[in-house]
C-alpha cells in the first residue's frame, strides 16, 4: 500500500477546464473521468471530490477540493451562488424566438431525458 502524501497545508482547491467526453465520477466502466486527468499524485493521494458536477457531453470550469464545507456552501441554492452558462443550440433562431427561450430560461427548462436519467428541472 502506498503511503498517502501529507501537504502543508489544510485544502487543496484545483480548477479545471473539463473537456467534452468526460464524467465527473471517480470511476466509470463506459466513460473517461475528470480524475485520470489529474496528476497520479494527487488523484492517488488526496481525497479530493468535484464541486458540482458538468455532463459528459459538456465542457467548462471544473472544481475540486478536499474541503466540503467550502464544497457545501458552494453547491447549496441558500448561498445564490451565480453560474453562468453558454448554450450552442443546433439550429440558428429569430430574435422573436429568442426572447422566448431567454424569458423560458428564467423559469426553469424542462430538459428531455437522456438514456439514463429522467426529466430535471434546471435549477441554477
Amino acid at each position: 500500500m502506498r503511503k498517502r502524501k501529507t501537504y502543508p497545508f489544510p485544502h487543496i482547491h484545483l480548477i479545471m477546464n473539463k473537456p467534452i467526453n468526460y464524467v465527473c465520477s471517480r470511476t466509470s466502466d463506459r466513460s473517461k473521468t475528470v480524475y485520470s486527468i489529474l496528476p497520479d499524485t494527487l488523484s492517488d493521494n488526496v481525497k479530493l471530490h468535484t464541486i458540482g458536477r458538468l455532463d459528459k457531453n459538456t465542457s467548462g470550469v471544473l472544481l475540486f477540493t478536499t474541503d466540503g464545507k467550502l464544497s457545501n456552501y458552494l453547491t447549496r441554492p441558500e448561498s445564490k451562488i451565480e453560474k453562468n452558462y453558454l448554450v450552442e443550440l443546433s439550429k440558428s433562431v429569430n430574435e422573436k424566438e429568442q426572447i422566448f427561450y431567454i424569458e423560458k430560461a428564467k423559469n426553469g427548462l424542462i430538459l428531455p431525458p437522456d438514456k439514463k436519467s429522467p426529466e430535471e428541472k434546471a435549477s441554477s
